[in-house]
């Protein structure tokens, strides 16, 4: 029985991270739409003068995604596979 309660809180956990890795692909989806709403021809549109700070952002945010993508992954591969 204490073991099916740890495989739920597993669970809660790895979907409650999950839910939380979507919503920043959800920002990082609006960011880059509001860029290339930004931009015309090749150049930005004034005043729109934070697209480098935006753009370093999204960057970050896509590298931490990958990581926890790939920590969910590892975790959940690895515990529905440990019997």
């Amino acid at each position: 029985m204490k073991n099916n309660i740890k495989k739920t809180t597993d669970f809660q956990e790895w979907s409650t991270s999950l839910e939380a890795t979507f919503r920043d692909l959800d920002y990082i989806r609006a960011l880059y739409k509001s860029i290339l709403d930004n931009v015309e021809g090749g150049h930005l549109i004034p005043p729109y003068q934070s697209m480098p700070t935006d753009c370093e952002r999204a960057i970050l945010r896509i590298s931490e995604i990958k990581i926890r993508i790939n920590n969910l992954y590892d975790r959940f591969y690895l515990d529905a596979h440990k019997n």
